[in-house]
């Protein structure tokens, strides 16, 4: 901009009626302004061609009338003082600025001197200060995401973390992790007291190579070794109050965080909005820290946080190709290889697929070793990309806001199914509908009854196991009661990797039940009876479906559900929010969904059959597909398998350690004297247990069970027979260890979550939803200073 220049709206419209009267000219630059022009240049031509008929079109880059439609209107300049006559109603305005020259600047924390000191300084950046501000800030992330503070890595040792896992192409995870590893160097025990937690391996690990991969030792994964005793090594959280953070934005960026005074807080330089920035991060919790293990989500992986970068600044909305085809054609691509993954038959799944030149791994049945025995068609070079999602088999899905719309997708497409005319004829005179979940599936199916109108008492709670875990038998039972209330039972909701205890539903059951109650959807003749809609909610357990090992262990029978949800956000690592949901049902989405608003979908435009929008509730929606796609170009089908056979085998390494302890009080040499007792049995990658301080051990030791009459450890310990008032006590055990890392070691602690549940006392809830920074040893000195903080309780 080499001028500008500060006008009122009196002076604005007299330009424009000036230019009007003496050049012909219709300025004002607005949608209704286009309208305007339309009606007076259909008058010209009937003056002109009085026999004539004339068509006019024109664009309207937005919609609504702005008021610029009105500046030649004279009734409506005269009623708001626009008139030449009439004194200006923004006399008092600063209009006189004016700037020639733009100042150079060699980064964005240089302070312009002649603009602060103005009043009312213009909030427009010039393209360098923006430019400069934007490199400045992405140094500020970039640094915080490698976290070089926090991971320090050993280069010079290739091994696996976990000891116990030493060898084959899938090093990752091969096995039971050992933690005899943890007592191996004389200077990491020594460095005990002075460094209370490990400073793990890296974060940023190397990107795994499918080409590097050809056995031994994961590379992934590299070792840890301490850090520097006198560094520092920064906390997961230091827990502030609402007024400490207020406090700590005046202090060090000289701003509140209200922007309801001043005006919003006035206009704030540069150097003090980076300031902002880094005032955020350090208040914030270190999600990329490997002793962040309180959600269901991590750090994000560095291939998919430049993902989000690129998104972010391109700054579209997947509705249209027009607007977005690259990220339109990834999504579908994505969706595909999901749906493949998904859909694949778990016994012909027996190796991860090399990647190859062309797109036939991306395409065919996933992971299939078996070339001969792959049925779907592959494209060659020279196909369409339509051709190449059309070798995954039928599905439809869609990026969306996370897991819990992902669930609400999955139960509006079985009400679709169940009464198709809804979604026209509302609830009244519609037939009762119920679904089932079991006790522990997540909240969103009931928040989902209330938001579609099915309602929350329509939502049936079935009993789980001791693992928590969906008994078939309880299902069928609600089911039937359902019937015999005049029901139509219509959807299960099933889970992979509950929230709490990881549990995997047996899906095979679930399924051959829904099929077994079949029922005639509104509106259908009795011979077009359909099953209960299975959908399978594997928002957290989602990345067991990349090892052939794990999802034969855990997944068997959720290819045979109607629809599935899956977060890549969580165990993928991706950045919030990544998530889908996939249905074997094409077109579905379209039929359930589509408005056909015309300014969007218009039937006659270019590639109008691509467009992705009308398939979703929503208008407005990122391109999360995007980053995921860049991550999987990175690291492959193989990359993805060892990761989540990795952070899988550092969850039976913990639970090991803490079995060991029950039946040895000691593990690795670490006495803990059974201060650690498992909770629930271990599944997905939550371990759950319970701290016992030690004035508390003897006592307990008299009603439980720690070590079977083979003398190998119990898990779960079962607390039936401990009086309630020592039960209490345990209660109130994990809640205050966290207080304790989170406002008073200030050293590195970890963040982990505690729950009560199935009517246990709380324990906490360990999740490892990435394996990036840990290993059996950096576990091993979080559970050491646990202990440390609790023993006075």
């Amino acid at each position: 901009v080499d001028a500008m220049i500060s006008v009122t709206d009196k002076q604005s419209i007299q330009m424009c009626q000036t230019l009007s009267s003496t050049a012909g000219a219709l300025v004002g630059g607005s949608s209704g302004l286009n309208v305007y022009a339309a009606v007076e240049l259909s008058k010209e031509l009937g003056r002109q061609n009085p026999s004539r008929e004339f068509t006019i079109v024109t664009v309207l880059p937005d919609s609504g009338l702005k008021y610029l439609s009105k500046i030649y209107n004279q009734t409506w300049c005269e009623e708001n003082g626009f008139m030449d006559d009439e004194c200006d109603p923004q006399d008092e305005v600063n209009r006189s600025r004016c700037r020639d020259t733009a100042v150079p600047r060699a980064s964005a924390t240089e302070v312009d001197d002649d603009l602060a000191a103005e009043e009312n300084k213009s909030p427009l950046f010039s393209r360098e200060v923006a430019n400069a501000f934007l490199k400045d800030a992405a140094d500020i992330l970039t640094e915080y995401a490698a976290a070089e503070d926090v991971h320090v890595v050993d280069d010079t040792s290739g091994g696996n973390s976990n000891s116990g896992n030493g060898g084959g192409s899938g090093g990752g995870g091969g096995g039971n992790s050992n933690s005899n590893n943890s007592n191996s160097n004389n200077e990491q025990e020594d460095n005990d007291e002075t460094s209370p937690l490990l400073s793990s391996s890296s974060y940023n690990a190397p990107i795994v190579s499918t080409t590097a991969l050809g056995g031994g030792a994961n590379p992934a994964f590299p070792r840890a070794k301490l850090a520097d005793p006198a560094t520092p090594i920064p906390p997961v959280i230091t827990l502030a109050s609402p007024e400490e953070i207020d406090a700590a934005y005046r202090e060090r960026a000289s701003m509140s965080l209200s922007l309801l005074a001043n005006g919003g807080g006035g206009s704030h330089t540069t150097d003090k909005l980076l300031e902002a920035l880094k005032v955020t991060l350090d208040m914030s919790a270190r999600t990329h820290h490997p002793l962040f293990l309180n959600q269901l989500y991590s750090g994000v992986d560095p291939i998919g946080l430049a993902g989000e970068w690129l998104t972010a600044a391109t700054n579209t909305n997947v509705h249209t190709y027009e607007v977005a085809p690259v990220f339109t054609l990834i999504e579908r691509e994505v969706l595909a290889k999901m749906a493949s993954i998904w859909l694949a038959d778990p016994d012909e799944v027996t190796s991860v697929a090399k990647p190859t030149t062309n797109r036939k791994s991306s395409f065919q049945k996933f992971l299939s070793s078996s070339e001969a025995a792959d049925p779907m068609p592959t494209p060659s070079a020279e196909n369409s990309l339509d051709d190449a999602v059309a070798c995954a088999p039928p599905h439809d899905g869609l990026f969306v806001p996370g897991g819990s719309i992902s669930n609400m997708y999955g139960m509006l497409l079985a009400r679709h199914r169940a009464d198709p005319e809804y979604v026209n004829r509302g609830a009244y005179g519609a037939p009762r509908l119920v679904a089932f979940v079991s006790d522990q599936a997540h909240y969103s199916f009931s928040k989902t009854a209330g938001v579609m109108g099915l309602g929350r008492d329509n939502v049936w709670s079935v009993e789980s196991d001791a693992s928590g875990a969906m008994i078939p038998d309880a299902l069928e039972r609600s089911i039937e009661k359902a019937v015999a209330e005049g029901a139509t039972p219509f959807f299960v909701g099933a889970t992979a990797a509950t929230t709490v205890m990881g549990a995997f539903d047996p899906f095979v059951s679930i399924r051959e039940i829904c099929d077994r109650h079949s029922f005639t959807p509104a509106g259908a003749s009795e011979d077009e009876r359909v099953p209960i809609w299975m959908h399978v909610d594997a928002a957290w357990g989602g990345m067991y479906f990349m090892s052939p090992k794990l999802r034969k262990q855990t997944l068997r029978g959720a290819e045979r559900a109607d629809s599935l949800t899956w977060n890549p956000h969580k165990m993928m690592n991706m950045p919030l929010t990544c998530s889908v949901i996939l249905t074997r049902e094409p077109g579905s989405l379209q039929a359930m969904n589509a408005s056909n608003a015309a300014y969007l979908f218009q039937p006659d435009k270019n590639f109008v059959e691509y467009d992705l929008g009308d398939r979703s509730i929503q208008c407005g929606r990122k391109a999360d597909a995007f980053k995921l796609w860049l991550a999987w170009k990175a690291k492959g089908d193989l990359g993805w398998c060892l990761e989540v056979e990795h952070v899988n085998a550092l969850g039976e390494g913990l639970e090991r350690m803490i079995m060991d302890q029950q039946a040895t009080s000691s593990v690795a040499g670490c006495s803990f004297e059974g201060r650690f007792l498992m909770a629930t049995p271990r599944s997905c990658t939550n371990v759950c247990f319970w701290y016992i301080p030690p004035r508390l051990v003897g006592e307990l030791d008299m009603h439980i069970v720690t070590v079977d009459s083979m003398g190998e450890p119990v898990s779960p310990v079962s607390l039936v027979g401990v009086p309630d008032e020592l039960r209490s006590e345990i209660d109130g055990v994990a809640p205050k260890i966290k207080d304790r890392m989170q406002r008073m070691a200030g050293d590195g602690s970890a963040l982990i979550g505690f729950q009560r549940n199935k009517g246990l006392p709380n324990f906490f809830r360990l999740v490892l939803p990435g394996g990036k920074g840990l290993s059996d040893e950096v576990l091993l000195r979080m559970l050491k200073r646990m202990d440390e903080l609790g023993k006075d309780l």
